[in-house]
């Protein structure tokens, strides 16, 4: 297995995660001012009262907060994005504490754009989903009862082998999905890349980030992202300078 991306937060300050919040960050672009290390927020210039992430200190430990409650969070849920828009096959384990039962939390995989993903998440005190969102579409491809509990953090772990998404809790398997894609495969290869991504639409606390691939899938990505920059680099030679 390669491992693309190890995070439990002891890198960052204590504090508020950078994000631009005014009209600005809607039409330009600036860098943050301060350590974000991987991650990027998407939501910026929606004019939120306060921070939707925070790193705090606990018992010694560095755990990344989000702030905001489905009584506020009316323009959806909070995300948290890295990785690479190229990633396969994935196997991406979350470590995340429900702090209220409302809600849902949990992580996207197949990240392209906060309206088009999937994600797994704990919801509403009393389940575990699996879905597909894809712009106004809500397509639940899989769940279970799960009463989980806000004492306790959760290990959400999917295993992403393309055609075939299995899901553990704690190490417990608790279901596997075989998908069928309309044959014409160009949009259904696409679909099943992307980033990952934290995603949360009431108050948590997130521990640690896993993601790592097969040494074939991995190869596969390298393959991919090598033949798109080569591409992008002869575009800028023909282009006029």
């Amino acid at each position: 297995m390669t491992v693309l991306l190890s995070e439990d937060f002891s890198g960052f300050d204590v504090g508020p995660l950078p994000v631009d919040f005014s009209a600005t960050g809607e039409y330009h672009y600036y860098p943050a001012a301060r350590y974000r290390g991987v991650w990027y927020d998407p939501m910026t210039g929606i004019g939120r009262p306060n921070a939707p992430w925070m790193v705090i200190e606990d018992d010694g430990r560095h755990r990344l907060l989000q702030t905001s409650i489905p009584e506020t969070n009316r323009r959806g849920p909070a995300v948290l994005v890295a990785g690479e828009d190229g990633w396969g096959e994935l196997d991406v384990t979350v470590r995340v504490q429900p702090l209220r039962p409302d809600g849902y939390v949990g992580l996207c995989f197949r990240y392209h754009t906060s309206r088009s993903h999937y994600r797994l998440c704990l919801e509403e005190g009393t389940a575990l989903r699996l879905m597909r969102v894809y712009h106004e579409e809500r397509e639940v491809l899989a769940e279970r009862p799960f009463a989980y509990s806000c004492e306790t953090a959760y290990d959400l772990r999917v295993e992403d082998k393309g055609g075939r998404i299995a899901v553990s809790v704690d190490g417990e398997r608790q279901f596997e999905v075989e998908e069928t894609y309309p044959a014409g495969g160009r949009e259904a290869s696409r679909s099943r890349r992307g980033r990952v991504a934290l995603i949360a639409k009431t108050t948590c606390i997130y521990d640690s980030v896993r993601v790592s691939a097969q040494e074939e899938a991995n190869a596969a990505f390298v393959r991919r992202r090598d033949a798109c920059r080569r591409e992008l680099d002869e575009l800028r030679e023909r282009a006029p300078s």
